[in-house]
């Protein structure tokens, strides 16, 4: 990109912004040529010339009468407002967190209902953080919101705060081993459902739990809780997974071998047991911890004898309110542009 194109790029993003204060306002915003070529450090030639399109386009317009540029609210590029961002995943083809992705971005988007709202996924051309930040910054776009990014790519991450640019990372915050980005973070609660888990396994006197799970930090969590009951964890009835497939694997090789009194399983597992249910009759004598997900009630009706314990907080509902309160912040950002402290998303009120 050219730098009267990133200059045009960066104008874009300016006059989203104005947009989004301005929302229902329905009056001409004016911009001088000057000032802009102050803001982004060029040239009021540069600035003149990254504008003529945006002219073209009808985003923005000269009155009669009045010196100067503004923003017209009156253009169809312009009602809405419209914010375009993009969504970049840090789990690759993790099923696990898929799965839990798609109830984020339905929360957010939810949030901009109001505005027109468009985003793709972008995938990453390098993995050098001053080449992915530079080819982040020139993505023709507002915002990104950015689903738990793996440590390596932080610095990416801090050059995009550090520039300005609206950038919202859900990220976890109950992981010895991965500590969350330093700003601009809405931190999972994986913490709660391992103690919920823990809890559980402990008023029923459960003393064989066997635990399916692809999340390392709800685990932590749960080892925790039950330890300070006096009771031993064994870090051998943990089975890890990332994939319905190494369900089916696993499942019934662990079950015949650990004899448990109980299972606590992750969501991903109602995909296996639809396919185990006949091979394994045992299975409806094992009472079982399972995630609130929309999967589970119809579970339930088609296996009516079978032991089932739902938690009453949904999951899927606390990943849908990250997105929302993910929005929040974004659009907190795009108004008035700076980086945020780290929060829990407990810390928003309903």
């Amino acid at each position: 990109m050219d730098r009267r194109g990133k200059i045009q790029l960066q104008i874009r993003r300016y006059i989203n912004s104005i947009l989004v204060k301005q929302a229902g306002n329905g009056k001409p915003v004016p911009l001088r040529e000057v000032a802009l070529a102050e803001r982004f450090q060029t040239t009021r030639t540069t600035v003149q010339r990254a504008c003529r399109e945006l002219i073209a386009e009808g985003i923005l317009t000269r009155i009669p009468g009045r010196a100067g540029l503004f923003v017209n609210n009156e253009s169809p590029a312009c009602r809405g407002p419209g914010v375009d961002f993009r969504i970049l995943c840090g789990t690759g083809c993790d099923q696990v967190f898929d799965f839990a992705a798609q109830y984020i971005i339905d929360g957010f988007t939810r949030c901009f209902r109001d505005f027109y709202c468009g985003y793709c996924y972008t995938d990453l051309l390098s993995s050098d953080p001053a080449e992915v930040a530079r080819e982040l910054m020139e993505i023709p776009c507002y915002a990104y919101l950015w689903i738990r990014p793996a440590p390596e790519i932080y610095p990416v991450v801090e050059q995009l705060i550090d520039s300005g640019f609206p950038v919202v990372i859900a990220a976890s915050y109950y992981d010895s081993n991965v500590p969350p980005p330093e700003s601009n973070a809405i931190l999972f609660d994986y913490e709660t459902p391992g103690r919920e888990r823990a809890e559980w396994i402990h008023k029923n006197h459960f003393r064989r739990p066997l635990i399916y799970s692809g999340c390392s930090e709800m685990i932590e969590a749960l080892s925790k809780q039950l330890e300070s009951y006096g009771e031993k964890f064994d870090s051998g009835s943990v089975v890890w997974f990332s994939s319905s497939s190494e369900i089916l694997k696993k499942l019934p090789e662990t079950v015949h071998k650990f004899k448990p009194d109980c299972l606590v399983a992750d969501g991903l597992i109602y995909r296996a047991f639809n396919l185990l249910a006949a091979d394994m009759p045992e299975l409806k004598d094992i009472p079982i911890y399972l995630d609130n997900s929309p999967e589970s009630q119809p579970f339930r009706e088609r296996y009516p004898d079978w032991k089932i314990y739902l938690p009453p907080v949904s999951w899927c509902d606390q990943m849908f309110r990250i997105g929302e309160c993910a929005a929040q912040m974004m659009r907190e950002m795009l108004k008035t542009p700076g980086p945020f402290q780290n929060r829990k998303f407990t810390d928003f009120k309903q």
